[in-house]
């Protein structure tokens, strides 16, 4: 990791930190008395870069310099000076310079022209690890490439930075039924500027203990396992690494976070609106029993009823609305919750309890013949 590279020059080793030593033979050079490591944030002028260079050409046993630039704090054109710089010295055959352009996980653009590059050579480095083979915690490199806070993912996090851009692709997606006659209900006809603040303004209720959008959100979170990350964060930097990815290596998972979590939100809201059944949190008509059977029902809802995996390929939301029964769909005023999927369940049992009465029914005419 160049980030993790320690500054060195070639002094007596003796009295150095042994762990500084140990990185700089498992990451750099077996003899550390060759090897000059510099970083460029740490130098405060052109001079001193040159100063530095010059005094690295004229040790004769010093035969490798790094020079560790971070391409988040710095600029193409202070990297282009560099190699002007070491272009017109003499070196000797034995001295190697090597620029090592680091691009954080954060590093919003993720680019340095290779094409015409003369007499060096470009080697691309993508190697999600350790130097010491430690195992990689992928959820942290999930949080730092699409710049969350906190040790894991949480649903304050999660809703601050994919919310605004999911509100949007919900109103535009997701279809919404058109006959209620409730006064701040969604399931009417609306411009979507209207429909994306009354979606959010319905994901801010609650329900039980907790709003909408958070039980919604820690559903989602659920998803991501550790399998499912490691699997995400390898197949963007593959992708980056085999030149299928126009984009930067944070804004691959980027992309891949909020699009899943569009898709979703969005999933989400349709299968918990059928037979407008989100019109039960209108705040006007809400009571405390009610309350209680949505929150119930809603925390042990399978959703959104596809795996991450599916989810993260699916184009767009295609699933219908779920038709009104026939003598409520002119005026759709709800008044139990999630009674669609609950009535659905109760005919299920209806249906086994007749096929299970008439198949013992056909096992006693059998004995009495």
């Amino acid at each position: 990791s160049s980030h993790s590279l320690p500054s060195w020059s070639n002094i007596d080793i003796d009295g150095i930190d042994p762990s500084i030593l140990h990185r700089v033979r498992s990451l750099v050079h077996d003899d550390p008395s060759t090897v000059e490591i510099h970083h460029l944030d740490l130098m405060n002028c052109e001079s001193e870069i040159r100063t530095t260079f010059d005094s690295w050409v004229s040790k004769g046993n010093v035969t490798t310099f790094v020079m560790v630039v971070d391409m988040k704090m710095q600029s193409a054109n202070i990297v282009n000076f560099i190699r002007s710089y070491v272009e017109q010295a003499t070196l000797s055959s034995d001295k190697n310079f090597i620029l090592l352009l680091h691009f954080p996980l954060s590093c919003d653009q993720c680019i340095y022209p290779a094409l015409f590059l003369g007499n060096w050579s470009c080697i691309f480095l993508d190697d999600i690890g350790d130097a010491d083979g430690n195992t990689v915690d992928f959820n942290n490199v999930l949080q730092s490439a699409c710049s969350l806070t906190g040790q894991k993912l949480n649903a304050d996090t999660l809703l601050a930075a994919l919310k605004p851009k999911a509100l949007q692709y919900v109103a535009s997606q997701v279809p919404f039924y058109s006959c209620s006659k409730q006064p701040d209900s969604i399931n009417q006809v609306m411009t979507l500027t209207a429909r994306m603040d009354c979606i959010e303004k319905i994901l801010a209720s609650n329900v039980g203990q907790a709003t909408l959008e958070t039980i919604l959100c820690r559903k989602f979170i659920v998803m991501w396992t550790d399998d499912r990350i490691r699997e995400v964060v390898h197949r963007s930097a593959h992708a980056l690494a085999s030149g299928n990815s126009k984009l930067s290596f944070s804004s691959a998972l980027t992309s891949t976070l909020q699009s899943s979590f569009n898709k979703f939100l969005a999933k989400s809201v349709l299968e918990i609106n059928v037979w407008s059944n989100l019109d039960i949190l209108d705040p006007s008509s809400a009571d405390a029993e009610t309350d209680k059977i949505f929150s119930l029902v809603l925390n042990r809802l399978s959703l959104p009823g596809v795996p991450l995996e599916e989810l993260i390929l699916l184009r767009d939301i295609s699933h219908p609305l779920q038709p009104l029964p026939m003598e409520v769909e002119k005026e759709a005023i709800v008044v139990f919750p999630f009674f669609f999927q609950i009535s659905s369940l109760i005919e299920m049992a209806i249906d086994k309890a007749n096929f299970d009465f008439l198949d013992q029914s056909s096992l006693g005419q059998n004995d009495d013949f």
